[in-house]
């Protein structure tokens, strides 16, 4: 198997977030954190950073008080609300998000971002996990953050796949994936875009041409489709902080369904496919999940 862009993006995504510290440009913003019975009121710093860099939001808060307790709190988020790694450090150890599904135990909510004027508000509450063999206990943390305006930094050299859909029903936000073509220069290759999303999921789009060189319209697969097709997994282990795939619970769906491309573009200097997936996922021949037009976007990968 030769992959030509990694298939999972290793070295996350987040660290395209800088870590500046640019407190004169977060005009009168606002944290509050809440561990245990004690509650933290404060306002960003010369101590506190954050930027937006192409779409992803990187928030450091640090709480530095003399004679008083000190602790660190890390959010690499996307900017439509998605998490991709959330860290806490402080007396009580280094506690992580959970890698694969961080979303089913620490919830962002009544989040906004404003892409023009950079204003950012969101609550969280949830656990993090120091890892998955001291069976220590899960860290709970509760909040909220405001800023007026977060400091945008020029994007350059980014790609990635894009997958979202988000109604009253159903939350789907991607936060990492990549693409592969696997089995190159033999009669199965294949070409795969993989979307991976805060809350467990993992679609594989598999072709066995490149997309980006197939016409507009709709493509049909089902459950007896050996290449083309869609994939569905989701990840059903524990919570759990290192990011390899090997050796991880997941579950693993039967689909059928489509996707339509619905435009070929130019996205900061890649060839980019845009459509929607309608996917319906079947486990022992019942209908577990029926998805409809979630948008997707896929990076050309030759």
């Amino acid at each position: 198997m030769k992959k030509i862009f990694s298939l999972f993006l290793l070295v996350f995504l987040f660290v395209n977030c800088e870590d500046k510290t640019v407190p004169e440009d977060l005009g009168d913003s606002s944290v509050q954190v809440i561990k245990g019975n004690q509650t933290y009121d404060f306002h960003f710093d010369s101590f506190n950073s954050c930027n937006k860099n192409c779409d992803n939001l990187y928030i450091h808060i640090n709480y530095r008080r003399k004679g008083a307790e000190r602790f660190s709190l890390y959010f690499y988020l996307k900017d439509n609300g998605a998490i991709d790694k959330i860290w806490y450090l402080g007396d009580e150890g280094v506690f992580t998000s959970s890698y694969f599904d961080p979303y089913n135990h620490f919830q962002i909510t009544n989040y906004s971002f404003n892409n023009k004027t950079g204003a950012l508000y969101f609550e969280f509450e949830g656990n993090l996990f120091i890892n998955t063999v001291a069976n220590r206990e899960p860290f709970f943390l509760k909040g909220k953050v405001d800023i007026p305006a977060l400091n945008d930094i020029e994007c350059r050299n980014y790609f990635t796949n894009l997958l979202t859909l988000q109604n009253e029903n159903t939350r789907l936000l991607f936060n990492r994936g990549g693409s592969a073509i696997e089995n190159l220069n033999t009669p199965q290759k294949k070409f795969c875009y993989e979307f991976f999303t805060d809350n467990g999921f993992r679609f594989t789009l598999n072709s066995e041409k490149n997309i980006n060189e197939l016409p507009l319209g709709e493509y049909s697969f089902t459950t007896k489709n050996a290449i083309n097709n869609i994939m569905l997994r989701e990840f059903a282990g524990k919570p759990d902080i290192s990011p390899t795939l090997h050796d991880k619970d997941w579950i693993e769906y039967e689909t059928s369904g489509s996707y339509t491309i619905t435009g070929q573009l130019k996205k900061d200097g890649y060839d980019v496919t845009v459509g929607d997936i309608n996917i319906k996922a079947f486990r022992n021949k019942e209908l577990k999940y029926n998805f409809e037009k979630i948008h997707f976007e896929a990076v050309n990968i030759e």
